[in-house]
């Protein structure tokens, strides 16, 4: 493979099952992206768990954000957050922040739509906050792991005919950012990738009725 070709294994909403028999197998690769959902509903344990998985992988980077199921690292749900974020020592945890790995710049961001008033779910929030969040992504973002999908692209679920993902983020994606790779889970259902434009969309949701495959991208430098 040529050195101006970074191999990137995606995946998303692993849920605590990692260390089950029908999980699928982690293709090789240079970079490996999470995009949230590590546990089942916020366990703790799922932390050191999946760090503990992480260590076996051999790929040489692995950035992970965080997810609406993982109530453990929200502060505002877990008093505990920081000291969980600290377990994850086999990666690097990104949380409205960026990592330049090999020239390609990262920017990883947890959040999504609040759907139900009562639903105590991490790092949710409505419509208008989502979009204050968005537009913070840098506009030099070439790699952006979100939890939430853009509207209308690889975004239905199975309890609705509607598309589930945000408009404002897919403004900010396709309008202003336009990253090389746009990778994200949330909506199990939604899993698949398209090319729109400039970039690849990826819904890397491994977790579903039977389990999806890791998505590989070869990213050109």
């Amino acid at each position: 493979m040529s050195s101006k070709i970074v191999k990137i294994v995606c995946i998303s909403d692993t849920h605590g099952r990692t260390d089950d028999k029908e999980f699928p197998e982690i293709p090789d690769g240079d970079i490996l992206l999470h995009a949230g959902d590590i546990s089942k509903e916020g366990n703790r344990d799922h932390v050191s768990q999946f760090n503990d998985w992480l260590g076996t992988l051999p790929h040489q980077y692995k950035i992970v954000i965080a997810g609406n199921h993982d109530k453990m690292l929200d502060p505002d749900l877990d008093e505990n957050a920081r000291e969980m974020k600290r377990i994850l020592t086999n990666c690097i945890y990104l949380e409205e922040s960026a990592v330049y790995i090999k020239g390609i710049k990262f920017y990883g961001c947890p959040f999504s739509k609040k759907r139900v008033e009562s639903t105590n779910y991490a790092f949710q929030m409505s419509t208008e906050e989502l979009k204050s969040k968005w537009e913070k992504i840098p506009f030099d973002t070439d790699i952006l792991l979100t939890h939430m999908p853009p509207y209308g692209i690889n975004d239905l679920g199975n309890y609705s005919p509607d598309p589930q993902g945000c408009k404002n983020l897919l403004y900010e994606v396709t309008e202003r950012v336009k990253p090389k790779l746009h990778l994200y889970g949330h909506i199990h259902n939604g899993y698949g990738s398209q090319k729109i434009g400039e970039t690849m969309f990826v819904n890397a949701a491994i977790y579903d009725s039977a389990y999806h495959q890791p998505i590989v991208i070869d990213y050109q430098l």
